[in-house]
């Protein structure tokens, strides 16, 4: 099918509908084109019949790419000559074998068919042109394919909004898939229509990823002249024109195309005829035109904010690290609010004393010996048991056994009064369990105070941190920084007012090439001298010339600066920056928190674990507490008194069992004091004098691993003063005010992606100064006098080509407003939702900018902006413009344009990604390559300008009209 196919270039000639990438998405391109094929325009008549253009992409990362690719096949077989079909970088085999397209051939038709097939498609896009052009006025092709040497400047941007327009408007991208990989983006197509006069329209059809594309509804007017699609088939559509010989136009409706082309010829013409007479006799400025055609050209100043901001980026990447990364650590933050909120007692620290006496001579041995002691006796279980036996003796069991016990309770109770003894020896003894407690809330508040030291060694850590990120952060470093980039985002040709001798040449060089060619246009012809030619006006032109030649080489290296492409980086990257003084600020505050921390040492380090000591000490006390409480409650004078009297009563009657219970049951307490023995013996044999061994273990080290080294550490300390310090000072509320931007830092540094942009319009940028630097430039003569002429001679020249290029400029910039009304007037009704997302704005610094970009006056000023721009559009289709001087009425409504100081494109970038409502977000970015920036004109005065200029060409053609003979302010 395709042999003999032409693999470089193709040409298409008429209307055409072109689609970008599709990636194998078959339902939502055939939803699309029949969309557009079914539309039709109001009076009857559809778009179609129109060239299909297809760029490239159309398998991988999609669902159904053999499908796609079958449909385009077909109707290009069904439509040979107006079906065009070039190469994209997915067309190769090096590039789908990974991304999808193999896979999907061997899953939907085998293994070895698969492959066949595969192999047979990839053979097919081999054959495929790489470019196409379009009626000799557009070249459209896939960025990727570095394989065929082709010598152009095309980039490839996958867009929210499925087109991009930038380079000053001589570039535009195309992307048709929906909803790419889950994005949310819309998809486009763009449908070409030549309008009959070497002039066209673009038409950009946006698809809603949000609403099925399958739903088509029955209403597919497309309406009036200016072919305006209904928003409920497609998401927007955009109008673009290009007048016949401009090809940076830029956004111009219909109606207004032949108007706009005739302004632009009338201001180059007298800007043109101001430079030739400046440069004979002179002066002539030649170094401010270049300044003024080429801005920022002669800008000797190293702009590169790329290599700084770099820095910054590294040393972050070594410093921040961590899930905290640039921000102080919330633990930091704790624990400067606990230190502050501290309320130990001073008198306490007295306790932290070293040497405590904790054994007194005593040792576990001596405990465990006289515990043995008293076990061994076993008075505690011997006596109450017998006596117990004795209550309870009915007579009926075997008596014997009652009076053995007995017998063995009258041994112990006759050395009753040692066995007190030893027991209060024991407890003596117990005593230490006061030791370990003291021992305990000594080590409780060390552990409470040694966190100050690590708190310290943290503080010192993050000073130190700070420092480095401030050692190249530093204010002046900022300073420097935030100056590079707000010149870079302020240089926008585009918006360039300040123009003194350029102000008519609307399109730069463009148009200082193309007056050279004015003669020749028939328009200007009829209009300036009718029905003959205007060599006159050739050779008052013909001193530009040379000029043009010099400078040609000096524009093709303009043609490659593109500002647009850098604009949202340098917001990103100012925004950066913008957050870069809060190292300085947490340093600052860290220095003010070390003056309260200035005695705390970190030489010495507490390694140990103070808490497994503590629950030592906890646990030794806790088992001998309840031991020494059983002793101390039995060992009472009461107690062995009754010990006494109860020896007596059972030594008299231990072998009278009757008698020796009627005894019993008369003595006063006997009940209780048995109760005690049993549980001291319960209390007895529960101790586990072996556990013991722990805190005495401890105790033979704590007081030169602990004690020692807290009292040498503590030192002047006065922990009282520093809660005081820390309190009065506030530091906590202080550092968390400054993490937002810390941790904006983190979030929003920017990558290498973001700054490559920005490195590249600063290296054309310097090009551009060599380039500029190469030129020799004519400096200003001193003026001869000349004698005047009135046929060849405007008295102000300068002044005429000025007001008539500045309010020319505000035509054209009018005429664009009004092609897109619609996106206006979208902003302007949108005004709650864009105040709402701004109040919501989190960073103060975004907040900031928005609302100067953003608030009454802007909206007000778009109003009046648009209200002029629809009483020119009105004015512009009373009068037809068929001389000079029916421009007088335009220009006198352009320049009564509110004065406007609204950066849109500033304001489509901050917002961009942050407004939710799709209508909003897409009128903003179409907008965003709006000037909406104006300046007061003289509208009183314009109009005798614009007519002293038709008398004066009148004058150099000898041409008689019915115009007033009165002199004009400013011309002879």
């Amino acid at each position: 099918m395709l042999t003999g196919y032409e693999t470089v270039a193709n040409q298409a000639e008429g209307q055409a509908l072109i689609f970008g990438d599709l990636h194998g998405q078959r339902e939502n391109f055939t939803a699309m084109l029949m969309q557009l094929i079914r539309a039709h325009k109001k009076g009857g008549g559809y778009l179609w019949p129109f060239n299909l253009v297809f760029l490239g992409d159309f398998v991988d990362r999609g669902p159904d790419s053999l499908n796609l690719l079958y449909l385009i096949y077909t109707l290009k077989m069904l439509y040979w000559d107006r079906v065009f079909v070039i190469r994209g970088n997915h067309e190769s085999k090096a590039i789908n074998k990974t991304y999808g397209f193999k896979a999907e051939c061997m899953e939907k038709l085998g293994i070895e068919d698969g492959e066949d097939i595969y192999n047979k498609h990839n053979q097919v896009f081999e054959k495929l042109a790489a470019v196409i052009k379009i009626d000799d006025k557009i070249i459209a092709m896939h960025g990727g394919i570095p394989s065929v040497p082709l010598n152009f400047n095309a980039l490839l941007k996958e867009q929210q909004f499925g087109f991009e327009i930038y380079h000053r408007k001589r570039h535009m991208t195309i992307f048709s898939a929906v909803d790419y990989r889950n994005a949310g983006n819309a998809g486009a197509a763009l449908m070409y229509i030549p309008n009959g006069k070497g002039g066209f329209r673009l038409i950009v059809f946006q698809f809603d990823p949000v609403k099925p594309l399958s739903s088509m509804p029955d209403d597919r007017t497309v309406a009036g002249s200016c072919m305006a699609v209904g928003a409920a088939m497609f998401g927007s559509a955009i109008f673009l024109s290009f007048a016949n010989g401009e090809n940076s136009t830029g956004l111009i409706q219909q109606e207004s195309n032949e108007y706009a082309q005739k302004a632009v010829i009338v201001s180059r013409v007298v800007n043109g005829f101001s430079t030739s007479e400046s440069m004979n006799p002179g002066p002539f400025d030649e170094k401010q035109l270049i300044k003024e055609l080429f801005p920022y050209g002669d800008n000797a100043e190293d702009l590169d904010a790329t290599g700084d901001v770099n820095a910054v980026v590294n040393m972050m990447g070594s410093e921040c690290i961590g899930d905290n990364g640039c921000a102080v650590h919330k633990q930091m933050l704790d624990q400067i609010e606990k230190v502050a909120q501290s309320n130990d007692d001073p008198k306490l620290f007295k306790m932290i004393t070293p040497g405590l006496d904790v054994l007194n001579g005593t040792g576990i041995n001596d405990i465990q010996a006289a515990l043995t002691k008293i076990k061994k006796d076993d008075f505690a279980s011997i006596v109450p048991n017998a006596i117990t036996a004795a209550l309870n003796n009915d007579g009926k069991g075997i008596q014997i056994k009652i009076v053995s016990d007995v017998g063995m309770a009258v041994e112990r109770l006759k050395h009753s009064e040692e066995y007190i003894t030893d027991l209060q020896a024991y407890s003596s003894l117990l005593k230490v369990k006061d030791q370990f407690e003291a021992y305990a809330k000594m080590l409780q508040l060390i552990s409470s105070l040694i966190p100050i030291q690590q708190f310290k060694m943290d503080l010192d850590a993050a000073q130190a941190k700070y420092q480095k990120l401030m050692s190249v952060a530093t204010p002046e470093f900022i300073k420097n920084l935030e100056s590079k980039l707000a010149k870079l985002a302020d240089m926008d040709p585009e918006s360039n007012q300040k123009k003194v001798v350029t102000a008519g040449f609307y399109n730069g060089f463009d148009d200082l090439k193309n007056v050279l060619k004015d003669n020749e246009n028939d328009w200007l012809k009829e209009a300036l001298n009718p029905g003959k030619d205007l060599d006159k006006l050739k050779l008052k032109l013909k001193p530009l010339e040379g000029l043009v030649q010099k400078l040609e080489p000096l524009n093709k290296v303009w043609k490659e600066v593109n500002f647009d492409s850098a604009q949202k980086s340098i917001y990103d990257m100012q925004l950066f920056v913008s957050n870069l003084d809060a190292f300085s600020g947490v340093f600052t505050t860290l220095s003010s928190v070390q003056t309260c921390f200035e005695n705390v040492k970190t030489g010495q380090k507490f390694e140990m674990d103070l808490n497994d000591w503590i629950k030592v000490f906890e646990s030794a006390s806790s088992q001998l507490s309840p031991v020494k409480s059983s002793i101390d409650a039995f060992t009472t004078e009461e107690t062995a008194k009754q010990l006494v009297e109860l020896y007596k009563v059972a030594d008299a009657h231990r072998a009278d069992m009757d008698m020796l219970k009627k005894k019993l049951k008369e003595m006063q307490g006997l009940e209780p004091m048995i109760e005690n023995l049993k549980k001291l013996h319960a209390q007895l044999e529960s101790a586990v004098i072996g556990k013991l061994n722990d805190p005495f273990n401890v105790i033979k080290d704590i007081d030169s691993k602990v004690i020692k080294p807290f009292i040498s550490w503590s030192g002047k300390l006065d922990f009282s003063k520093l809660s005081t310090c820390l309190k009065s000072q506030n530091f906590k509320d202080e550092l968390e005010k400054m993490n937002p931007k810390l941790e904006a830092l983190d979030s929003k540094k920017p990558s290498q992606q973001q700054m490559d942009p920005v490195k590249k319009l600063n290296d054309d940028l310097k090009k551009l100064g060599m380039e500029v630097a190469k030129i020799t430039v004519s400096t200003p003569k001193r003026a001869r006098h000349r004698r005047a002429n009135k046929e060849f001679f405007i008295k102000n020249h300068k002044m005429a080509a000025q007001q008539v290029g500045e309010v020319h400029a505000v035509v054209q910039k009018l005429i664009k407003v009004k092609a897109m009304k619609s996106d206006v007037q979208e902003l302007i009704n949108g005004k709650a939702q864009i105040d709402a997302v701004i109040q919501n704005e989190s960073d103060p610094n975004v907040k900031g900018k928005l609302n100067k970009l953003w608030n009454d006056n802007t909206v007000e000023a778009l109003k009046g902006i648009l209200n002029v721009a629809e009483d020119l559009d009105e004015a512009i289709k009373k009068r037809e413009i068929k001389i000079i001087n029916d421009l007088a009425l335009t220009f006198t409504v352009a320049a009564n344009v509110t004065v406007s100081k609204v950066d849109i494109k500033k304001l489509a970038i901050i917002l961009d990604g942050k407004v939710q409502d799709p209508k909003i977000s897409a009128s903003l970015n179409n907008l965003k390559s709006l000037d909406l920036k104006f300046s007061k004109h003289n509208g009183a005065n314009i109009g005798n300008v614009i007519h002293g200029v038709q008398l004066y060409f009148d004058s150099m053609f000898d041409v008689k009209r019915c115009v007033s003979k009165k002199k004009f302010k400013g011309f002879s």
